[in-house]
């Protein structure tokens, strides 16, 4: 293990090195959001939004590093996820199957993916029919259909009115 330190910082107090990782973080999250077809996301995507781009970031060699390992490799002990050949990405259309059975039952799920969920060709996806996350390794990409669109901003609109107060009184900025 190497040398550690504990930094302790006082309420209020600001430690350059973590605002600048946290702004790093951010600013890929924002690239990616801004490269999507839709608009607010849904919790599920954000946080597999969220997933991903720390796992890219966890996977690599930062360039001003005197360690020789990725973050990753370094508190894990392993190798990290092949990030470099990245077989779909955040956001994608696709169709996943789950196995099949003797019924006329639809065997694959229209769902978006998320990020990956080992190295052996597992990824989780956000299913357009529940909203839940699903975690599969077969799937068929395809262009994503209007309708896929606005269901994933009906999903995030009806998030954020579930989360509102019908109060009208209510107020951020009142603390009674």
């Amino acid at each position: 293990f190497l040398p550690a330190s504990m930094h302790l910082c006082a309420r209020g107090e600001h430690v350059p090195i973590i605002e600048r990782l946290i702004r790093t973080v951010k600013e890929r999250a924002r690239a990616v959001y801004n490269d999507l077809p839709y608009g607010p996301l849904p919790t599920i995507m954000v946080v597999g939004l969220m997933n991903r781009v720390t796992a890219v970031l966890n996977a690599f060699q930062p360039q001003d590093s005197a360690i020789q390992q990725s973050p990753l490799s370094l508190v894990e002990g392993r190798a990290p996820m092949n990030y470099t050949d990245a077989s779909i990405h955040f956001g994608t259309y696709v169709i996943i199957y789950g196995g099949t059975n003797n019924t006329m039952d639809a065997r694959g799920v229209p769902a978006i993916a998320l990020h990956k969920s080992n190295d052996s060709n597992g990824f989780y996806f956000m299913s357009l029919s529940t909203g839940k996350r699903l975690n599969c390794n077969k799937w068929t990409v395809l262009p994503i259909p209007e309708g896929a669109i606005r269901k994933i901003e009906a999903m995030a609109k009806r998030e954020r009115k579930r989360d509102t107060p019908d109060d009208e009184s209510f107020d951020l900025n009142n603390e009674e």
